[in-house]
């Protein structure tokens, strides 16, 4: 396997005070556009050889994989605007609301293909972790435009297709 992720950094990283290790400017995925993003996890949980591998697996993300991820961001984008529409009288309302209340976009333009969900969704850290049965799990965090409150989590479980994380 080609090693695409600094594995010194993962295995250097720091231990905040509650256990979780963190690596800055640790793994690139291709349809992160933020560039580097934050490494988390527990070293206590998850050994630093299974980070490795996995943070590889998804730095090494094909166009699948992106393509993938748009699909599944913009179903849940769907979705939000959806729920929302009791309160908002648009998607671009909606947008909008969110914007000003959480000031991290800067006048997002309602999706409406899933192309166009790149703008409106901004990566920050991918954690990983293990299940309660031994699953591995990557979670890729994200601001969303349309929920800045919780924003948004793509999942893969074992190295499987990426869901969207409920509850991360």
């Amino acid at each position: 396997m080609t090693h695409l992720v600094n594995a010194s950094l993962i295995t250097d990283a720091s231990v905040t005070p509650i256990g979780l290790a963190e690596a800055d400017a640790a793994i690139m995925i291709p349809f992160a556009s933020e560039g580097r993003l934050k490494v988390t996890f527990c070293p206590d949980e998850i050994d630093r050889n299974t980070v490795i591998e996995a943070a590889n697996w998804i730095a090494d993300a094909s166009i699948e994989k992106q393509e993938e991820a748009e699909q599944v961001l913009f179903a849940e984008y769907l979705q939000a605007i959806e729920d929302g529409s009791c309160d908002f009288e648009s998607a671009q309302a909606q947008l909008n609301w969110e914007s000003e209340n959480t000031e991290t976009f800067d006048s997002p333009i309602a999706a409406k293909h899933a192309s166009e969900i790149w703008p409106l969704v901004l990566f920050h850290t991918v954690h990983f972790k293990y299940g309660y049965s031994g699953d591995i799990f990557i979670d890729i965090q994200a601001e969303a435009a349309w929920n800045g409150e919780e924003g948004v989590a793509l999942r893969s479980k074992n190295y499987g297709p990426l869901t969207i994380a409920k509850g991360f």
